[in-house]
């Protein structure tokens, strides 16, 4: 499947900020997967699976969530 790039990188790590009221730069991959699987274009299991290997390579359970635009976004240039 070929992701649709967001309209504006800032926007998306803004609306990341929603699920991070600590400010830490961090969400849960529980938070990501709950993002990605109830809000904005459906993903299936797989494919939410696949997004959070690539945003928590190590395992860690937490996800710099402005790494993982910024790497989405470059992701979609390569594609287009």
């Amino acid at each position: 499947r070929h992701w649709k790039p967001p309209a504006d990188a800032d926007q998306v790590i803004e609306a990341f900020k929603i699920f991070d009221p600590d400010g830490t730069g961090t969400i849960s991959s529980s938070e990501m997967r709950t993002v990605m699987t109830n809000l904005g274009e459906k993903l299936t299991s797989e494919e939410v699976n696949a997004m959070l290997k690539e945003a928590d390579p190590s395992n860690t359970g937490k996800i710099n969530y402005a790494e993982f635009v910024q790497n989405m976004q470059q992701q979609t240039i390569k594609i287009n």
